[in-house]
C-alpha cells in the first residue's frame, strides 16, 4: 500500500521534465562583477581612485578585453574609471557599457587560461599594475 504514493511521486517528478524550460549553456555574460581591495605602501587606500582593467592571457602577451578597448599585448589601456575604494575595497561591473566601458565580446570564455589585470591610481603615484 505505501508503494503507490510513493510511485504517483516518481512519475509526477518524471513527468514534469519534460516540460522544463531548456537552459542555455556557454553563454558570455553581459558584465561580470569583480571585487578586489587595493593597497598603497602597506596600507588600505580609502577614498577615489582611477582604475584600468584587462582580460588577458596566462602570459600576459595577448589583450582579449579592457575597459576602454586599447589594451594591446597585454599592456596598460589608455582610459580610465574612477571609483570609491572604502577601506581598500572596491567593486566594479567588468563590461558594463553605461559605466563607459567595452561590451564583453562574445567568444571571451572560449579562452583555456583568463587573467584580470588591474592598474591602479591614487592620484599621487601614477598607475601601478596590482594585480596578476
Amino acid at each position: 500500500m505505501r508503494e503507490f504514493p510513493m510511485l504517483c511521486a516518481l512519475v509526477a517528478v518524471l513527468s514534469f521534465g519534460q516540460y522544463a524550460m531548456p537552459i542555455a549553456s556557454a553563454q558570455v555574460p553581459a558584465v561580470i562583477g569583480f571585487q578586489g581591495r587595493i593597497t598603497v605602501n602597506g596600507l588600505n587606500h580609502d577614498g577615489p581612485g582611477h582604475f584600468k582593467f584587462a582580460l588577458v592571457d596566462a602570459a600576459g602577451a595577448t589583450s582579449h578585453w579592457s575597459n576602454d578597448g586599447t589594451s594591446a599585448a597585454g599592456g596598460q589601456p589608455t582610459g580610465s574609471l574612477a571609483l570609491a575604494v572604502t577601506k581598500g575595497m572596491y567593486s566594479v561591473m567588468l563590461g558594463d557599457t553605461t559605466a563607459g566601458m567595452q561590451a564583453l565580446p562574445a567568444g571571451l570564455f572560449n579562452q583555456s587560461d583568463l587573467r584580470l589585470r588591474v592598474w591602479f591610481n591614487d592620484g599621487t603615484l601614477g598607475f601601478q599594475q596590482h594585480f596578476q
